[in-house]
Order: structure tokens, then sequence, then C-alpha cells
């Protein structure tokens, strides 16, 4: 598969753009452009056609996503694909019409089941995946598989991925390692299984805990009656303080108020009048400061005078000395345009002097524009016919050499010893070459046909290796299979339903006797903690104690029917054993109940037993009868000829023969394809041959491509030998046609000298018949126009200028001033004097008005304080402030008397006010004070009381809970449980891990196992031609430790290098050339897609990328190979064996 063309219809920067890639002999396109010019996103457009765009998209920044187009022209084996890629979840293939919806099955197919993941690993390459492939080859530097593994397949990170599973297998597990999880688990199991005899409570620690808890409560609660009592005497005591420290300052004040006169005044009518007489004093301030700035302005309004006569000519004068600047201008434009008058009338002498006139005898006339414009069309055709004549004499002189040259090349062919192919053995070798291309990819079909009878050969083997144990007799193992007689379905079906219900009752039984077994256990614990607490008493215990009394007395009766005297310390054992068997008979009538416990614990645990006993009774009878069955299952099948397997596994054996033989059918369809096709190869060939002495390869695409290799150079012979005699009589025709143009034009030329003439005499055109001239005769035409324009220009100009002087005369001599700048700053002084004069006039009426306004504000605030003197007594011309402090001396006094009365009630809590002043008045201050001390006292004492109390209370609740919330017997075994899952799956998890590290360790060697195949055969010639000989090869060498090592060799040294000691841009060389020669191994095996490769030669000198060039070239005859580059260097390396691409 390859690309014909990318069209970038709207795509990242790209609109309507199509990069085309036609085919050639090396199908090598360089893609170059500058940093940012878009061979990434080019890349990326070849991506997300072929696969699909992805959901997180970079090429939507100038256009929305739902608006992206790529399109590409895609061929295989002479069919073309075209097609449009849109984005979207489903159906995002359309026609080149963008309407039409595709199936991408055939892309599919021709990626042969790739994704993109797939596709950018084995068939895209780019700089950055070269490094990280080359640095993965230096850190797997004693792993020569895991080297050829990455390189080959284009994984990266490999050598990471068999590091991370190697570290978190002995994470999990590692041989005397206390750190492992497992080792951990197991660990806390055993400490676990140790403190679970050690985690019970008992009734007294808890009885013990609740008395303590209930004593501190106790005692907490009288600690808080007690300060409660104390805090009714402290805010009584606080109260009687309240009431009786403001009784004294009411007292004083009432005595204070009653010496002093009453006025009637209010506090607040006291701060207005205050407020009135400072207001009144700022007034009488404020006048006298108005007073004194009159004065001022009306001695500065008289110092101005009247206003001067030159204002009313300001308008007259200042439009004057606005034309002033005019005029200044206008002299300076009279001088230049008089030096420009010059200077064009010295140019005008000069010119009619050129042209052979004398001072005074200029003609009046120059020639119009029009006849100037003729004259100038007169000498471009002039030019025209020169050029023309140029040009056909230096056709006519090469055309004569070409006519030379052909001639002595027909002479020299007539002479050669090869004759052109005729037309009719041209058509013959074109027929054939048509029929041999008709049968197809016939080469790929007889490798698929191979490919197919070696892997059903494989199929076949496996499937009859499937089939042990059973063996062929003979030769005919096809034979051999089909004449087993097997079993009757319905007979396998019943005899496997038989042994699974035997194998169920067993493992039922087993079940059954293993949960018989654990619940004993469980009733043996319970009855043992029953027993160790010593409350319970079973019978057995009893009996025991019983017996061993009877057994002494029994001893005793003897010693005394013989006559002798019982020993002390019999008597004292006897005593011994009939206090205990009375204190069990005691206990165990106290602890009735828990001794019926006791004895059913007994019971439960003799049933258990004997259940158990029946469960393996019956595990052994199932185990014994299944035992049977296989017997005479195993001498059944011995006589069908069946290999000796359960009825399972001979349903499946008998599916398994079934698939040996449709295996064997398949194999023999194949190989009979096979030959069919080899023998049309074989056929097309002798064809073939009849035109092409000897073919270079059995393969019919190779031989094709030879046939039409030669048909092309015949055809190529056969035309060239036509195209010479065409190219003769083309030249000998085109060469009369030229000397016959050429007279043409030489008379074309004398009948323009003619015309020449007559058309200067009807101008009067004095001039040569050169551009110059003519040019010359516009300019003086354009300067002769211009002078007599400024002479009319400059007369005007003197006509303002004089009446400007005369009106300025009259305004100097009216004010006596010398020049206009003079008359300019005299106006400017009398105005800015006139502003000041208006500006003080103003400044007076202000004035004037702020004083009446102020007298008026006086006469009011006069007239609010007259009844207050009245009031108060005060004469007129006595300041009313002494008076008026007295009255807000005394209204002070009776807001501070308010306010004490209402301090007392609020402090008498709701009493009324004469009874509180009453009780204030008999209560003695010393006294409450002594009061508050004491309660102060007894508050301390309550308080470390308290504390103590607390302390007791905290530490009786924390030992309580403990107690409460200890764990016990079901929490430490619920625990174990845990445990023992998290080391279940701490094992399964280090299977796994164990088992994907082997499966990597296989592929590994079975990539070690093809070190000295051909791909590393390759993949070294391959580096010995990107390194410039420096390297011969690759080799692979056995390290100590039991690895393989991958090293280059070099050129007459059997000291090998390994990988990291190969210096970081010939690791990248190496890692390329396994991945080339990984390519051209895909490439034999008939995959055959485009290879993408970006910048790979970034770390190579120009050397080895020139090398890396040939080496594409190489492989862009069999594939297409599409190099993208920012590098110019590498563009011009690559011309001569490529076609470039400029984006």
């Amino acid at each position: 598969m390859r690309f014909e063309r990318l069209d970038l219809l709207r795509y990242g920067g790209f609109q309507d753009t199509t990069l085309a890639f036609p085919k050639g002999e090396r199908d090598l396109h360089v893609i170059y452009g500058p940093n940012e010019a878009g061979k990434s996103t080019t890349l990326c457009a070849i991506r997300d056609f072929l696969f699909g765009f992805p959901h997180h998209i970079s090429g939507d920044w100038r256009t929305a996503a739902s608006l992206l187009r790529v399109g590409a022209c895609l061929e295989q084996d002479g069919t073309l694909l075209e097609g449009i890629r849109r984005r979207g979840r489903s159906q995002t293939l359309f026609a080149p019409d963008d309407e039409t919806p595709l199936d991408d099955l055939t892309l599919k197919t021709w990626l042969g089941g790739l994704d993109a993941k797939d596709f950018e690993a084995a068939w895209a390459l780019d700089h950055a995946r070269l490094r990280e492939g080359g640095e993965d080859m230096r850190r797997l530097k004693d792993d020569a598989g895991l080297q050829l593994l990455a390189a080959g397949l284009g994984l990266e990170g490999i050598g990471r991925l068999s590091s991370s599973l190697e570290d978190e297998a002995s994470a999990e597990w590692k041989f005397r390692s206390s750190k492992s999880g497992l080792k951990q688990a197991q660990t806390r199991l055993t400490e676990l299984q140790k403190s679970l005899r050690n985690q019970t409570t008992t009734a007294r620690q808890l009885s013990i805990a609740t008395k303590e808890l209930s004593l501190s409560e106790t005692g907490k609660a009288t600690c808080d009656e007690d300060s409660a009592r104390l805090g009714v005497r402290r805010r009584e005591n606080s109260r009687l303080k309240m009431t009786a420290v403001p009784y004294q300052k009411l007292r004083e004040t009432e005595e204070e108020i009653s010496r002093l006169p009453d006025h009637g005044l209010s506090m607040q009518e006291c701060d207005r009048i205050s407020e009135t007489l400072e207001n009144l004093r700022h007034e009488k301030q404020a006048l006298s400061i108005l007073n004194g700035k009159l004065a001022a302005v009306l001695k500065d309004s008289g110092a101005f005078g009247e206003r001067h006569p030159v204002l009313a000519d300001q308008d007259d004068i200042r439009a004057l000395l606005a034309r002033s600047t005019l005029v200044e201008r206008l002299n300076a434009a009279s001088a230049d345009r008089e030096t420009r008058m010059t200077r064009d009338g010295i140019w005008l002498e000069q010119f009619w002097a050129r042209h052979g006139y004398e001072k005074g005898q200029e003609p009046g006339n120059l020639p119009e524009v029009s006849a100037l414009d003729d004259l100038t069309r007169r000498l471009d055709a002039r030019a025209l016919l020169h050029a023309q004549e140029t040009e056909l004499r230096a056709r006519i002189q090469d055309a004569e050499r070409a006519l030379e040259t052909f001639v002595a090349a027909g002479e020299e062919g007539a002479t050669a010893p090869v004759e052109p192919p005729t037309p009719d053995r041209l058509r013959l070798f074109r027929l054939e070459i048509e029929d041999a291309r008709s049968l197809g990819p016939i080469d790929d079909r007889i490798d698929t046909l191979e490919e197919a009878v070696s892997r059903h050969e494989n199929l076949t083997a496996e499937a009859y290796g499937a089939l042990a144990p059973w063996r062929p007799k003979t030769t005919d193992r096809r034979g051999d299979l089909r004449e087993i007689a097997l079993p009757d379905s319905a007979v396998l079906e019943e005899e496997c339903r038989f042994w699974a219900s035997l194998d169920d009752q067993r493992r039922m039984a087993l079940e059954d006797a293993q949960a018989g077994e654990e619940t004993a256990a469980k009733l043996m614990l319970e009855r043992r903690r029953l027993e160790e607490e010593g409350h319970a008493v079973s019978r057995e215990q009893l009996s025991a104690a019983r017996q061993e009394r009877d057994r002494l007395w029994q001893v005793m009766e003897n010693h005394s029917e013989s006559g002798t005297c019982l020993p002390a310390e019999m008597r004292a054992a006897f005593g011994i054993l009939v206090h205990n068997a009375d204190s069990l008979a005691d206990r165990r009538h106290a602890h009735a109940e828990q001794s019926a416990q006791l004895a059913a614990l007994v019971r439960q645990e003799e049933d258990l037993s004997l259940r158990i006993q029946d469960a393996h009774r019956r595990a052994q009878h199932a185990a014994a009868e299944l035992d049977r069955r296989k017997a005479d299952w195993e001498k059944t099948l011995e006589t069908l000829g069946l290999p000796v397997l359960p009825p399972a596994l001979v349903q499946a054996w008998i599916t398994r023969r079934q698939g040996a033989l449709s295996a064997e059918d398949a194999l023999h369809a194949e190989r009979t394809q096979l030959h069919a096709a080899k023998a049309s190869r074989d056929e097309m060939r002798r064809r073939l041959e009849v035109f092409v002495k000897t073919f270079t390869s059995d393969r019919l695409a190779v031989q094709i491509r030879q046939a039409s290799s030669l048909l092309e150079h015949d055809e190529a012979l056969a035309k060239r030998h036509e195209t010479l005699a065409t190219d003769r009589l083309r030249l000998e025709k085109t060469l009369t046609q030229d000397r016959t143009r050429l007279s043409e034009l030489d008379r074309s030329q004398a009948q323009w000298n003619k015309d020449w003439s007559v058309a200067c005499q009807a101008c009067h055109y004095p001039g040569r018949p050169e551009r110059v001239d003519v040019q010359d005769m516009r300019e003086a035409r354009t300067i002769r126009g211009r002078l007599e324009s400024e002479s009319r220009e400059q007369a005007s100009d003197a006509q303002d200028i004089a009446s400007f002087k005369a009106a300025l005369t009259v305004f100097l001599e009216r004010y006596e001033q010398r020049d206009a700048t003079e008359l300019d700053a005299f106006l400017k002084r009398e105005l800015t004097r006139e502003q000041e004069r208006q500006t003080v006039l103003q400044q007076r009426a202000a004035l004037e008005d702020d004083i009446l306004q102020s007298g008026l504000r006086l006469s009011a605030l006069e007239a609010q304080l007259a009844p207050l003197r009245v009031r108060l007594g005060a004469p007129q011309d006595e300041d009313l402030r002494q008076a008026l402090s007295g009255a807000q001396h005394r209204a002070t006094l009776c807001n501070r008397r308010d306010e004490l009365r209402t301090q007392i009630l609020q402090a008498g809590q709701g009493r009324p006010l004469d009874a509180l002043l009453e009780e204030a008045r008999t209560t003695d201050p010393q006294r409450l004070e002594q009061d508050f001390e004491a309660l102060e006292a007894e508050t301390a004492t309550l308080d470390a009381r308290r504390s103590e109390v607390n302390e007791r209370l905290f530490k009786a609740r924390a030992a309580l809970s403990e107690l409460e919330t200890a764990r016990g017997v079901h929490d430490t075994a619920e625990e174990i449980q845990e445990t023992e899952a998290e080391i279940a799956e701490r094992a399964n998890r280090y299977v796994s891990l164990r088992l994907q590290q082997m499966m990597l360790s296989r592929l590994v060697e079975q990539e070690r196992q093809k070190t000295h195949g051909p791909l590393l055969s390759r993949a070294g010639n391959l580096f010995s031609r990107l390194t410039l000989g420096r390297y011969c090869g690759l080799a692979t060498e056995e390290e100590s430790t039991g690895g393989i090592m991958l090293a280059g060799r070099r050129p007459g040294n059997t000291a090998l290098v390994p990988v990291n000691a190969m210096s970081e841009g010939t690791r990248d060389q190496l890692y390329l050339a396994l991945r080339l020669a990984s390519v051209e191994q895909a490439l034999e095996r008939g995959i055959r897609l485009p290879f993408l490769a970006d910048d790979l030669f970034i770390t190579f000198d120009e050397e080895r990328t020139a090398a890396g060039l040939d080496i594409l070239s190489e492989i862009s005859k069999k594939t297409q190979v599409l190099f993208f580059t920012h590098h110019g260097y590498i563009l011009n390396q690559s011309k001569l064996s490529s076609q470039t691409i400029e984006l």
C-alpha cells in the first residue's frame, strides 16, 4: 500500500493543500519545511486519515473540529482507494464528494488489521523514539534478547517493564526478606493468634469500674449543689454593693443641687444657648474681616482708571497681525520662485543651444504632446523590429547547428549494428506482459499458500499432538484415526454424570467431616472457657471427685478392719476430698445454668464425633465406588482402541479428533491450490522466455518487472529513431520560415525610416530618432509652461504684500508703535490690564453683598438672645456666658442624679426605688467587703475539691470505656480472617506477577534464539553501512552471569564493543539498523505499508546521513518511504535519490 496523494482540505494551518507522491523506481519522498511549516501536522493528518480522528486533537486551532477534513488517494497492486476522513464517532470515511459514505473494511484489510499504536510501533519512527530506543539498548546492556525485542518490535520501555515486574514480585515475597508483604502478613497473623487468649474482660473488673464511676458522679453532684448555694450568696452580696455605693454619691449630688439657684433651664437648652453665643461671636469676627477686605479693594479699583481706546480696534489689529505670518511666507516663497525661474531660464537656453538655435532665434512653438507621443510609439516600433531581427538571427544560427547535429547522428545511426524492434514484435511482447499481469499477485498468493500450507501442517501436527496419549499404529495416521470405534454420546454423558455424582458424594462427605471437626473445635474452646472460669461444674467432674472420695474411704475402712491406726495424713487427705466433693456439689447447684451449658457442650461433642465418623465412612464408600467405575471404564476404552481418559476428557478428545481430521482435509486442499498456482506461474515464465533471454528471479512479479523494463527499453529505442526523423524535418521547415521572416523585417525597417522623416517635418521636431531627444523635448515643454505660471504668481504676491504694509502703517502711527511686534505687545498689555480691572470690580460687589448678609444674621442672633437675658436677669452690657455657666453646672448635676437613681433601680432587680434607697441607707459597705472575701475563700476551697472529683470521674469513665471497648475474641478472630484473606490475595498476586515475568522471559528467550538469524545478520550489514565501516557487523557473546550480550564488531579486531560502551549517536544508529532490518523482514513476508521517518538523522554527521538516505532509498524500491525533515543539507543530499516536497 502507498500514498498517491494527501489532501489537507481543512486541517491545522492547511487549507485546500494537496501533497502528491508520484511513483518512481525509488519511492522515497523527502518532505522539507522549516520550523512551524506543518511537518508534524502532516504526520498527524496521515495517522488521522488511516485510523480516524482521536477524541482529543490538536488540528482544530484554525478550523472547528466538526469541519476538519483530510483526504487521500491510496494504491495497492493497481487498485485505488480515494476518500475523505471526517471527525466523528462512527462512519467517518466518505467518498471524494464528501457526501457518500464509504466502508473502511478495504482500508483495514490493506493495513493488515493494525491499529494506530501498532502502526506507529512497526512502520513509523521519529527522533524522540530513536533516542529512547538507543537509551533502552544502553540500559539493557547485558540482555541481547530484550534489546532485539525492543528494537525489532518497536517497543520502548520493555526494560523498565521487566524491572517493574521483578520489583513488584519481590515486594510481595522474597526469600529471607522480612520486609515483603507476605512475610509481614504472616508475622501479624502469628501475633494475632498469640493475643487471642489475652483479650477478655471479667465481671469483677466491670463491677469495680462501675462502682468507682458512681462514687465519682455522686461527689460531682455534691460539688455542684455547694457551688449553686455559693452563687446565690455571691449574687446577693454583689447586688448590695451595686446599690450602696451609688446611694452615697446620690446624697452628695442632691445636697450640691440644693445650694444652686434654679433658672428652669435643661442641659439641652443650655447647649443651644451656648451654640447661639458662639455663632454670634463668629459673625462679628467675619464682619470685621469683610470690612477690611472692602477697604483694600476700593483702594485698588481707583488705581486702574478708565478703559484704553486701543481696545476698540483690537479685532482689526488682530486680523492684520494674523496676515503678517502669511506675508512672511509670501516673501519666502517669492524668493524661492525667483530662484527657480532663473534656473528654468538657464535650462531653456541650454536646450535651444543643444538643438542648434542661437539666442533670440528660438522658434515660437514646440511640438505638441500628441506629436511627441506618436514619435515615441514609432521609436518603440523600431526597437521591436531590432529585437525581432536579433532573435531571428539567433534562432537561425541555433537551427543550423542543430540540423548539422541531426545529420551527424543520422550518419552514425545508419552504421549502428542494432536495429530497432518492429511494431508487431512490440505488440506481441506487450500482450504477453498483460496476460502475465492478469494473473494478479500470484507470487503473493503462492507465498500465502505456502505459509498456509506450513501453518496447516503446524496446526495438523498440533491437532495430532493434542490427541495424546493416543498414537497411530501405522504411517497412515488419518486412516488409523478414522478406524477408531467411538462410544455413544449418551453412554459418555451417563458415565460423566455417574463419576460427577460419586465425586460430589465424596466431596460433600469430606466437607461434612471438615465442618464437623471445625464445630467440634469451637465447642471444645467454649467448654475450656467455661472450665477455666471455674464456676461451671460438669457431671463428670463431680463424679470424679466423689469416686476419689469413696476410694479413699474404702481404703480407710480396710485399715479399720485390720485393726491398724489410721495415719494423720490419710485423715487429712480424706477431709480435703470430702471438702472438694461438697464444694463441687455446691458450685454445681449455685451455677446450675453454666453447669447445664457445660454438660450440653459435652453431649454436642459426642454427637459431632459420631457424625464425623459417619461422614468419613460415606467418603470412603464413594471413593471406593469411583475407583471401581474407573477400572471398568479403562477396560472399555482399551477395548475400543481409545486412549485411557476420564469420560469428560474422552468427549473433548472426540472433538479434537474431529478437529484433527478437518485440519488434515484443509491441508490437502491448500496443497492442491499451491500446486495449481505454481503450474500457472511456470507456464507464464515459458511464454515470457520467448522475449527475455534469462530471468534473475523465480518470482513472477520480478519477471514481469524485468520484461516490462525490456519492453520499455525497446519501445524507447523505436521511439527515439522516430523522434530523430521528425525533429529533423521540423528543424528544416523552421529554418526556411525564419529566413523568410528576416527578409520581411529588413523591408519593414527601411519603410520605418521613411515614415520617421515625414513625421518629424510635420511637427517641426528638430531632434534625432532617439528616445532621449524626445524625452528632452517633453521636458522643455513642461519647463516653459511652469516658467509662465510662476511669473504670474510672482506679480500677484507682490500686490498682496504692498496692501498689507499700507494697512499696518495706519495703526503704527495712530498708537505710536514702530513695528507689528510692538503693536501686538501693546495690545496684549492693555487687554491684561482691562481683565485685572474687571476682576477688582467684581470683588468689590461681592464683598458689599457679603457685608449686608452678615449684618442681617447678627440682628437675628441678638433678637434670639433678648428673652434669655430677661430670664437670667442679666443686663444688656453683661456677658451671658457667666450667667449661663451656673445654669449648665446645675443641669449637669440634675442629669447625674437621674443616672444614679437609674443605676440603683437596675441593681435592685425589680424592687421599688424607695425600698432600695431605704435598704442602701441601712447597709454597711465595709461589712459587704468582709462577706465578699469570705465567699472568695469558700469558692477556692470548692474549686479544689471539684478538680479532685473531676479527675477521679475522668479516670473512672476512661477505665470503664476501656473495658467496654476492649476487643474480644470475635474481633480478634475476624482480624485473623482478614489477615488470612490478605495472605491469599498477596499469594495470588505474586503468582500472577511471576507468570507475567516468565512469559516475558520466554519471549526474550525466543529473540535470543534468533540472534544468529537473518535479523541480526541484516541489521549488522545496515549498522556497518550507517557507521561508514567503523563497525563491520553485530555479534552476541555469553556473559559470566549467563546472559547474552549484544555488541559491535570492529574490522580486523577480535574485541567486541558492547552497546553501553558506544557513543550516543552510534547507539541511535544501531537501533535504527535493527528497526530497518525488522521492516525489511516484514516486507519479505509480503507486508507492504508506507514507512514514516521524522528527522532521524539529527545526531548523524553528513557522511552517515548520506549513508542513511541510501539505505532508505533502497528500502523505497520495495515500499513507499516518507521522510520529514527541517534541515536543508538533507534536502540537498537527497535530491538525486528521491523526490522532494517543500511545505
